[in-house]
C-alpha cells in the first residue's frame, strides 16, 4: 500500500477510536440505575481495551513513518495527520506533538517556513497541553526558543502569504506568555510584558491592520492578553518593584487606549483594572477594593451551561478572575482572620451559586482549571481544617470521579488492615506523634483509624492536576508521561504543605509511593523511613497497591488481578517493595483476605457506581422513582 495512503488510513482509524472511546465515556456521565450503569461500565471496558490494543499498532505504524527519511509526500501526509487529528478536537496531544515534530526540520530546510510555523504552533500548543499541569517536566527553553522562531517572521509579515501562518504568530505571542507565567519569577514576567509590548506594536503596523485587520481572531489575542495574565503575578507585586511598577503602567494604558464599549464584558474588564489600580496605589483600603469586586461579580449574567456554551464560559473566566483577585488582595494585606475568613465565605457562597449547575462533562479541562486556581486562593484566607477539606472535595477530588473512587478504595483497605494491626501488633504504631505506646493507640483506636481514613483520603490529592495523562490509557502512556504522573506527590506536597493545618498528612502524600526498603519508588528526594509517619505510609502504600493492581475498571491496558494472586506478589516483595509486618498480618487472617478480596472483587462494582454517582450528582437527576 502507498505509505501516503497508509498514513491517513491509520490516522483516520486512530480518531475513529478515540471518538468511540469518548462516546463511552460521555455514557458513563449519565444517570443510570445501579444494574443498568454497571452492565455499561462493563461492556465499555471490554471496548476499550480493543481500542488500545488496536491503538497501539495505529500509533506503531505513524512513528516508523515518523522515523523515516523525509521527502515532501511524507511530509506533507505526516502534517495532514497532525493537522486532521486538530481538527478532530486535540484528541492525543501527545501523538499529535509526536506527528508533527517529525516533520518541522523538513519544511525549514526546504524554506517553506510557512508550513513550519503551522506545524511547530500545532507542537508546542499540544505539549503547552500536556504539560501545563506537571510545571517541573515543563520544556521551557525548548519551547521559548520555537515561539521566538516563529515570532522572528513578524519582520517579513508582508510576504506570508498563509494566512494562518501570520495569525501563529500572535498566538506565539499568547503562548510564549503563557509560559511566561508559568514560573513565576521576576526576569519571565518582565519578558512576558516586554511581549505584550511587542505583540501590541505588530498589531499597530499600518501594513498588518491592512492585511488583516478584519481577521476576528487577532483582536481577540491582542485585547484579551493583559487582562487574562495570570492573577499569580500579584504575589511579586509587593517583592519586586520593577514589576509592579511595569504592571501598574500597562493597566494605566490599557484604559487610555480602550474605549468603553456597552457590554458586560468591556464594562467588567474596565472596572477590574481601575480596582486594581486604586488599590495598588493605595487610593482604596481593601475591604472598598474587595466590596467593589464582589458587586461587579453579582452583575455577572445568568447562564445555561448547556445550551450556550460561548457566554457560559466568559461568565466562569470573568468570574474566576474577579474572585482570584479578591483573595489575593486578602491574602496580601494580611487583615484580621476573622474579617478574611467572613469575605471568603460570601465569596464561596457567590461562587456555588454561579457553578453548582455545570454538567460535569462541560469544558472538563477548562472547569478543572478554573477550580484549581479557586482552590489555591481560597485556602490561604480560611482556618478550619474541616472547612478546607470539604473545599479539597468540592473543588478538586469531586471533579475526579477515578481518583475519588480510588481515594475510597484505598481508605476501606488500610483501615480494615489497620483493624487488625492494632488487635494483633499495636506497638507498630507507637512512632507516631500522639501514639507512644500500645497502650495510647488500643486507648485512642477511633482517633487513629480516622487519621488513616483521612490519609488515604487525601494521598492522591496530587492527581487532580495530572488527570489529563491518567485518563490517557486508550493507548501506552510515553516515557515523559509517566515521569509527569511521577510528579503527583510533588504536586499535592505543593497544594497543602504552607497550610499548618495539614502537616500530619503531608508526609504520607510524599512518600506512599517509596518502597518499604527506601532503595526504590518516588520521589527521590525524600527519605521516607526518616519520618515519624513512616509506618502509616506504608500502610497507605500497600492498600494503594492492592487497590491499582485489582482494579477491573480504570486501567485499559491491563485486567485486574485476583486479591488471592496478589497476596503471593506482595509476600514475594515483603521487606523490600512491603512493609513485612503488613504483609505478615495479611498473611495470617484469613477474615481480612476474606475482606479485602470482597472489597477488591464482587464490591468493587457497587463501590465505582456510588464514586460515580456522589461526583456526577445522579440523585438529582434521576427520576424520583428510580432512586435507590
Amino acid at each position: 500500500m502507498d505509505i501516503t495512503k497508509e498514513i491517513e488510513q491509520c490516522t483516520k482509524k486512530l480518531i475513529e477510536n478515540l471518538m468511540a472511546e469518548a462516546e463511552w465515556n460521555d455514557k458513563m456521565l449519565q444517570p443510570r440505575e445501579q444494574d443498568e450503569w454497571i452492565s455499561l461500565v462493563k461492556e465499555r471496558s471490554q471496548a476499550i481495551r480493543g481500542f488500545f490494543e488496536e491503538n497501539e499498532v495505529l500509533i506503531s505504524k505513524l512513528r516508523k513513518y515518523c522515523a523515516m527519511p523525509k521527502d515532501k509526500a511524507l511530509a506533507d501526509a505526516l502534517f495532514e495527520s497532525a493537522r486532521s487529528m486538530v481538527l478532530q478536537g486535540r484528541l492525543d496531544p501527545r501523538i499529535i506533538s509526536e506527528v508533527s515534530e517529525s516533520v518541522i526540520e523538513y519544511y525549514i530546510d526546504n524554506g517553506d517556513d510557512e508550513t513550519a510555523i503551522i506545524g511547530i504552533s500545532i507542537r508546542n500548543a499540544c505539549l503547552l497541553d500536556s504539560y501545563t499541569r506537571a510545571k517541573v517536566l515543563f520544556p521551557f527553553e525548548e519551547l521559548e526558543a520555537a515561539y521566538r522562531w516563529i515570532i522572528g517572521h513578524k519582520e517579513c509579515y508582508e510576504q506570508l502569504q498563509n494566512v494562518k501562518a501570520r495569525r501563529n504568530i500572535f498566538y506565539a505571542y499568547q503562548n510564549l506568555i503563557m509560559a511566561y507565567m508559568l514560573d513565576i519569577s521576576e526576569e519571565r514576567l518582565m519578558k512576558a510584558f516586554d511581549c505584550l509590548e511587542e505583540v501590541k506594536e505588530l498589531w499597530s503596523r499600518p501594513s498588518v491592520r491592512a492585511m488583516d485587520g478584519n481577521d476576528p481572531e487577532i483582536p481577540y489575542i491582542v485585547d484579551d492578553l493583559l487582562f487574562s495574565e495570570p492573577v499569580e503575578i500579584d504575589n511579586l507585586l509587593f517583592e519586586s518593584e520593577r514589576v509592579k511598577k511595569k504592571l501598574l503602567l500597562m493597566l494605566e494604558c490599557y484604559l487610555e487606549e480602550h474605549q468603553a464599549e456597552d457590554n458586560w464584558k468591556e464594562k467588567l474588564k474596565e472596572e477590574m483594572i481601575r480596582i486594581r489600580l486604586r488599590e495598588q496605589r493605595g487610593e482604596c483600603s481593601t475591604w472598598e477594593a474587595v466590596k467593589h469586586i464582589e458587586s461587579l461579580m453579582e452583575q455577572l449574567p445568568k447562564v445555561d451551561w448547556e445550551l450556550d456554551i460561548v457566554q457560559s464560559q466568559e461568565v466562569l473566566l470573568y468570574f474566576s478572575y474577579c474572585y482570584i483577585i479578591a483573595m489575593r488582595i486578602l491574602t496580601r494585606r494580611k487583615l484580621h482572620s476573622e474579617e478574611s475568613e467572613q469575605v471568603t465565605r460570601k465569596m464561596l457562597s457567590m461562587f456555588h451559586q454561579v457553578v453548582d449547575h455545570i454538567p460535569y462533562s462541560y469544558l472538563n479541562s477548562y472547569v478543572n482549571e478554573v477550580f484549581q486556581s479557586i482552590f489555591g486562593t481560597t485556602v490561604l484566607n480560611l482556618s478550619d481544617a474541616k472547612e478546607v477539606e470539604q473545599l479539597i472535595y468540592e473543588l478538586l477530588i469531586y471533579r475526579q470521579p477515578s481518583t475519588y473512587l480510588h481515594s475510597q478504595m484505598v481508605e476501606r483497605i488500610a483501615v480494615s488492615i489497620a483493624k487488625e494491626l492494632i488487635a494483633r501488633s499495636p506497638e507498630l504504631f507507637c512512632r507516631i506523634p500522639g501514639f507512644s505506646s500500645a497502650d495510647i493507640v488500643r486507648e485512642k483506636k477511633e482517633e487513629l483509624l480516622s487519621y488513616i481514613a483521612e490519609c488515604a483520603r487525601l494521598h492522591d490529592i496530587g492527581k487532580c492536576f495530572v488527570t489529563t495523562v491518567i485518563m490517557r490509557q486508550s493507548r501506552k502512556i510515553t516515557n515523559d508521561e509517566f515521569r509527569c504522573i511521577r510528579e503527583h506527590p510533588k504536586l499535592g506536597l505543593t497544594l497543602l504543605e504552607k497550610n499548618p493545618l495539614f502537616a500530619q498528612y503531608i508526609d504520607i502524600i510524599r512518600g506512599h509511593h517509596k518502597t518499604y526498603d527506601g532503595m526504590g519508588g518516588y520521589p527521590e528526594d525524600f527519605d521516607h523511613t526518616a519520618s515519624p509517619y513512616r509506618f502509616v505510609i506504608e500502610l497507605i502504600s500497600i492498600s494503594d497497591a492492592i487497590d491499582a493492581a485489582t482494579d477491573i475498571l480504570g486501567r485499559n491496558y491491563a485486567k485486574g488481578k485476583d486479591f488471592y494472586k496478589l497476596l503471593t506478589e506482595l509476600q514475594d516483595g515483603a521487606g523490600s517493595r512491603y512493609n513485612p509486618d503488613i504483609v505478615r498480618i495479611l498473611s495470617e487472617s484469613e477474615e481480612l483476605q476474606k475482606e479485602i478480596a470482597a472489597y477488591t472483587g464482587a464490591k468493587r462494582m457497587e463501590y465505582c457506581y456510588e464514586a460515580y454517582r456522589r461526583c456526577l450528582h445522579f440523585d438529582e437527576k434521576l427520576p424520583k422513582d428510580s432512586k435507590n
